[in-house]
């Protein structure tokens, strides 16, 4: 109740207004899972996928991938927003891959080995890919298994984040350097894991934007932007504004 009353303050207050005009220095990282017409827990409907995108851009976002934060932490790129989505299912080059190219909009793509090599319409295979990273994709690991990492052994957590990291990049010959948490589970014990892995960052489901700052002393605890698939397009608005003033 107290929540459906802050976003409706947010939206007629002018208090949303307010705060996107100071969060232009603050890193957006949006994460999505599944962009599809059948309506699911994880799915967001096309029409309301585009409407977000095509908001970003009329409201000054600039996208990036994770790959780019070290280049423009001294820029002064305003808005710096980064797409992804995670677990890999077929609907993200279907649906959303033809969305992002529509408003030229780049994306990561956490995905699972495990699931590319599942024979059936759900998940991507390796030739999606392969075809995202052509199409100027980022792609980053969710680990081999879908493993909740925080329940892991120390060897299982290893080999999750290693073979994971190493089966992608034999696949499409590129390093990998960012990394998703499934379900976003995270400890101190787990953040440590990845950074000896190699990865570069690693989002968690911690939610708010991101300092400079923040980045560089928690690369591997950024904190994201998940819009729910059930709200409309003023509530995605709060989300990324006002929303956050107390995260």
């Amino acid at each position: 109740m107290l929540r459906k009353l802050f976003f409706i303050f947010a939206r007629y207050s002018g208090l949303n207004f307010l705060y996107e005009h100071f969060s232009d220095k603050k890193v957006f990282i949006i994460g999505y899972h599944s962009v599809s017409p059948e309506p699911s827990k994880v799915s967001i409907l096309p029409d309301l996928f585009e409407k977000q995108i095509k908001f970003l851009v009329s409201h000054g976002h600039n996208f990036i991938k994770f790959e780019d934060l070290p280049k423009i932490e001294n820029s002064h790129l305003k808005k710096p927003t980064i797409i992804y989505f995670d677990d890999g299912f077929k609907d993200n080059i279907l649906t959303a891959l033809p969305i992002l190219k529509k408003y030229n909009v780049p994306a990561t793509f956490f995905i699972v080995p495990k699931f590319m090599d599942s024979v059936g319409e759900i998940y991507m295979n390796w030739g999606d890919i392969r075809e995202l990273k052509k199409q100027g994709m980022e792609i980053g690991s969710h680990t081999y298994n879908h493993t909740v990492l925080t329940e892991a052994g120390e060897d299982v957590l290893k080999e999750e984040l290693v073979s994971s990291e190493e089966r992608i990049e034999k696949e499409i010959g590129q390093n990998i350097e960012v990394f998703s948490y499934p379900k976003g589970r995270v400890n101190t014990q787990t953040a440590e894991a990845v950074g000896k892995a190699g990865y570069q960052y690693a989002i968690t489901t911690r939610y708010g934007v991101n300092s400079f700052g923040y980045i560089s002393k928690n690369p591997y605890l950024l904190k994201k932007i998940a819009p729910r698939v059930y709200e409309n397009l003023a509530d995605f608005r709060v989300r990324l504004y006002s929303f956050n003033i107390f995260r």
